[in-house]
């Protein structure tokens, strides 16, 4: 889960095919915050 919500936000909003190191460098202890991120994003623009 964590791994695509990452990848969907990076490769739409930053255009990186470097996901899994970007996230892993910067993200990679903030999966909750991801999680949450991703649930708001659904209920507003999904």
């Amino acid at each position: 889960m964590f791994y695509r919500v990452c990848q969907y936000i990076f490769l739409k909003y930053f255009k990186t095919i470097n996901c899994n190191i970007k996230c892993r460098e910067k993200f990679g202890k903030s999966i909750a915050y991801w999680n949450k991120f991703y649930t708001s994003y659904r209920h507003f623009y999904g």
